[in-house]
């Protein structure tokens, strides 16, 4: 689990994302199901093409620290679509992570959806593997309060 989870067992609220390589692959449908056998609801959810905004919003983060990452990401979630979820259920935070499976898809355990899906999609110019990945799912009750609002008009 990352770090920055703190009281994550007490955040009965989450985000995620399914990425565009999942619609490319017809997956979308698959992890909705398993985050749904995690005993957890998706509550509301829609389909968007994200702007240069919104991704910096949830990405900045990766901006300053491997700029080649985030633009091939940046690039990638503009021009393609997304399903936005909000999901919800005991412990939703730490459930949905571990629905999504670690980080890097390499580390992520069999029967997760990175574990199952995600694959490498080449390097940057560093030589460093690149994974667009099928999933995201927010790591921090900052970050899933920063996404509900961006995308749902609220936390609650």
């Amino acid at each position: 689990m990352p770090s920055k989870v703190v009281n994550a067992n007490l955040s009965n609220v989450t985000f995620g994302m399914i990425k565009p390589e999942a619609f490319e692959r017809g997956l979308v449908t698959e992890i909705e199901r398993r985050i749904c056998a995690a005993g957890l609801v998706i509550e509301d959810k829609k389909v968007v093409v994200m702007t240069e905004e919104q991704v910096f919003i949830l990405y900045g983060h990766i901006k300053a620290r491997v700029p080649d990452i985030y633009a091939v990401m940046e690039k990638y979630l503009i021009t393609n679509p997304v399903e936005v979820l909000k999901v919800r259920g005991r412990g939703a935070l730490v459930r949905l992570l571990a629905v999504r499976g670690a980080s890097n898809p390499s580390d992520a355990a069999p029967g997760t959806v990175r574990g199952d899906y995600a694959k490498d999609q080449g390097y940057d110019k560093r030589g460093k593997k690149l994974s667009l990945n099928v999933f995201h799912a927010a790591d921090s009750v900052e970050e899933v309060k920063k996404a509900l609002e961006l995308f749902f008009g609220g936390y609650k």
